[in-house]
């Protein structure tokens, strides 16, 4: 959720690797937004930080394990964190036309 009066600016930063049937993925981020709507109006700064493994089961399906936190910061004091812990699988598949 956004405003015409929001004004963020941020980063992201990204890496991965393939090892086999594995592939493991770091993520990091921080964005500061002036006058957030989510938080009333107020100067926020968000930081998250995201390690992530996918393993190939097959061409179609995908094991999926990721850790992630979310820091947010409200006028220089520390407002919220939150860390989530997701499992489950990816399915994929394409429907190509004869």
């Amino acid at each position: 959720m956004t405003s015409e009066i929001d004004d963020v600016q941020g980063y992201l930063t990204r890496a991965s690797c393939i090892l086999g049937a594995n592939r493991f993925v770091l993520s990091y981020c921080e964005n500061s937004s002036s006058h957030d709507p989510l938080r009333m109006g107020a100067d926020a700064e968000y930081t998250h930080t995201a390690v992530a493994v996918f393993h190939d089961l097959n061409e179609n399906l995908k094991r999926v394990a990721a850790l992630n936190r979310t820091e947010v910061a409200v006028g220089g004091s520390d407002f919220e964190d939150t860390d989530t812990i997701a499992v489950g699988v990816v399915l994929t598949w394409s429907s190509r036309s004869r």
